[in-house]
């Protein structure tokens, strides 16, 4: 008597294999409709995805100068759970915004709308009213930018993304693969990215591989030792900061990839 066939419960793809060809992968190209709720000071997004139905992004706001988006093509709004994964430290998405915002964090959000073509959210300071920062929503076609507020008014951009700034495509039969594209400024250097292989501290080009497991002499991927970027060492630490990408002003933005399946980079 024969055993059930079992497939691969975890296939590991290589970061020149998950970019190979994206140029066939389904994106966003506007925003069909969006909703601030400012009890939860989340702006939600909807799209029509490639089968025609509607999904939903989430642009939840923690601090001040710190937001997170969140995006499923087969997700509506009430699919999403407050619910935190394991990297992060309160259980709820809730329970981390009231532990982030004591004291001189606190701020509220200024909403204003484009006549329908988008929408601007202003985080302004509880204490003192003063502007800190802006995402600017534009609906068609779909993109983010982001605005750092100075005191005297010399506000300037810190982060946008690319067109298109989503891609998908179908993993498996009920999941999907998703890139998240963003412009990246000429001048800027970006470190960090955890524990990763390679010759140099800043990682201006490349691909990188986020894959837990125990990869003997750093070799059972491409073979050639732990100078090579895309060899998978035994953790990931997705997170990563931009410097200089504003020369004339003193300015840094982090980013950290939240999900707890294989994490694939192309700095470019």
């Amino acid at each position: 008597m024969s055993g059930p066939t079992l497939s691969n419960v975890y296939k590991f793809v290589k970061v020149e294999e998950y970019f190979k060809d994206i140029k066939s992968w389904q994106t966003l190209k506007k925003v069909s409709s969006y909703q601030y709720i400012d009890t939860e000071q989340t702006l939600v997004l909807e799209f029509q995805n490639s089968h025609g139905n509607t999904c939903a992004m989430l642009l939840q706001f923690v601090q001040n100068d710190t937001f997170r988006i969140r995006f499923n093509p087969k997700k509506t709004r009430e699919d999403y759970s407050d619910q935190n994964t394991r990297a992060v430290v309160q259980n709820t998405f809730a329970q981390l915004k009231d532990a982030a915002q004591q004291g001189d964090e606190k701020f509220y959000i200024v909403y204003e709308d484009k006549s329908g073509h988008g929408c601007i959210l202003t985080t302004k300071k509880q204490q003192n009213d003063e502007a800190v920062m802006q995402v600017i929503l534009t609906t068609d076609p779909f993109k983010i930018e982001v605005i750092n507020c100075e005191p005297d008014g010399s506000n300037f951009k810190v982060w946008e993304t690319s067109l298109p700034g989503i891609l998908y495509t179908p993993n498996g039969n009920d999941d999907y693969a998703i890139i998240q594209g963003v412009k990246k400024p000429a001048p800027a250097k970006y470190i960090g990215f955890g524990e990763q292989g390679g010759k140099s501290l800043c990682r201006n080009s490349g691909q990188l591989n986020y894959f837990n497991f125990d990869n003997m002499r750093y070799r059972q991927v491409y073979n050639y030792g732990p100078l090579d970027g895309r060899e998978p060492l035994y953790h990931s630490e997705p997170f990563f900061i931009e410097f200089n990408g504003v020369p004339e002003k003193d300015c840094v933005t982090g980013i950290y990839v939240d999900n707890r399946g294989q994490v694939l980079m192309d700095i470019g």
